[in-house]
């Protein structure tokens, strides 16, 4: 499902339909950074298409867009699937004007909200990681990496960071612009190095792309490999994570389908099966704490949070 493909596409900015290009080739990474140029892609229909097109078209192209979202970043990302579904719940008008008002007020509401709960997961993480110097991060999180620069911007001294290349999709090149904070010693490693260097850091760092209420977390490839090693050499591994994330379906036995990405490269052909899972459960037990916008909780509590969480969200989606 290619963008270019769309009926909505000739809408968007040249920017926005940059961005989510680069988003296919996974060259943007990160939820949060997805539903950012979404937001975008909204504001783009409405503004682009306000002048001549019906109400009905409109809402059609916004209906376009967020379905393109839900089915080629939604299935991998409950995140992006809850977060979609909270944005467009509000969007309605019965002219083009009030359509377009409602849409930038869901959005400018959208964001006031993700950026408050930002704060309160910085705020927590510096609390938790007071003690800590040297850090492991495996694929890319913009949560994570604010977390890492605050951190630095409070230290007297340097802290170590880790990166690992999370090769399948080469999560970890994002993370080298933390080498530009002169408070950052920054390592890059492929993924083969990752028990050598755990073994010199203090903790590990993820972000979550989706979670279970009874802990299981989900994460690029690599991260279930990187989990284990964590509880062998007891070192914690926490998943910073605002609570949208949650994949509530489970308590209903319905498991999280599994999306497929192609390894394919220049030393491969058809002959060859390149295709791997996009993301893979790391186990309750391997997570030491989920820190959110309601607190540092340990993996093996967060049923509870996640109930009331999602009691929240069928409120005020």
């Amino acid at each position: 499902m290619k963008i270019r493909d769309q009926e909505f596409y000739n809408y968007l900015s040249d920017d926005t339909k940059n961005k989510i290009e680069q988003i296919e080739n996974h060259k943007i990474l990160g939820a949060s950074k997805h539903i950012e140029i979404f937001c975008n892609g909204l504001e783009d229909i409405i503004q682009s298409a306000e002048s001549y097109e019906p109400l009905d078209n409109i809402k059609k192209y916004l209906n376009q867009l967020s379905n393109y979202f839900l089915i080629s970043r939604g299935q991998a990302s409950r995140s992006i699937y809850n977060n979609i579904k909270l944005i467009m719940g509000t969007i309605l008008g019965d002219s083009v004007s009030e359509l377009k008002s409602n849409t930038n007020l869901s959005i400018r509401k959208f964001k006031k909200n993700s950026e408050e709960d930002l704060q309160k997961i910085l705020e927590y993480s510096v609390n938790e990681f007071y003690k800590y110097d040297s850090f492991v991060l495996f694929d890319y999180s913009s949560t994570v990496e604010k977390v890492i620069r605050k951190i630095a911007n409070q230290r007297e001294n340097k802290i170590n960071v880790f990166i690992a290349e999370s090769s399948s999709i080469n999560g970890g090149l994002p993370y080298l612009n933390l080498a530009n904070d002169d408070q950052i010693k920054c390592s890059f490693f492929p993924d083969s190095a990752v028990l050598y260097k755990l073994q010199a850091a203090d903790c590990c760092l993820m972000g979550a792309e989706t979670f279970y209420p009874d802990g299981t977390g989900f994460n690029t490839i690599g991260s279930d490999i990187v989990s284990i090693l964590c509880r062998e050499l007891n070192k914690p591994l926490y998943f910073l994570t605002q609570l949208n994330k949650l994949d509530i379906r489970r308590i209903e036995g319905i498991s999280k389908e599994i999306v497929y990405i192609d390894y394919e490269n220049e030393n491969t052909n058809s002959n060859v099966d390149t295709k791997i899972p996009e993301l893979v459960a790391v186990p309750q037990k391997n997570i030491s704490a989920y820190i959110t916008e309601k607190g540092v909780i340990p993996s093996n509590q967060l049923f509870k949070i996640s109930m009331e969480y999602n009691e929240e969200l069928m409120k005020n989606g």
